[in-house]
């Protein structure tokens, strides 16, 4: 299941959350979110590079052909 605003279990006094402070964590009404690789494509660029590949073309042309 998914967390939201409510049940984050990483909302403390200090710190409002994962939900609530990350962008790959964020709820967002349906349709108005963007797809999770161009939400997490800084960090599929950084595992791209070490591994040597293009990891969001990759999925791009995954999802083109399918």
């Amino acid at each position: 299941t998914l967390n939201d605003e409510e049940t984050d279990p990483h909302k403390f006094p200090d710190y409002d959350g994962f939900v609530s402070r990350t962008h790959c964590g964020k709820i967002c009404a349906e349709g108005e979110g963007k797809p999770a690789y161009q939400t997490l494509k800084p960090e599929l660029d950084m595992l791209g590079r070490i591994g040597g590949r293009n990891l969001t073309g990759e999925i791009v042309e995954w999802l083109e052909n399918e």
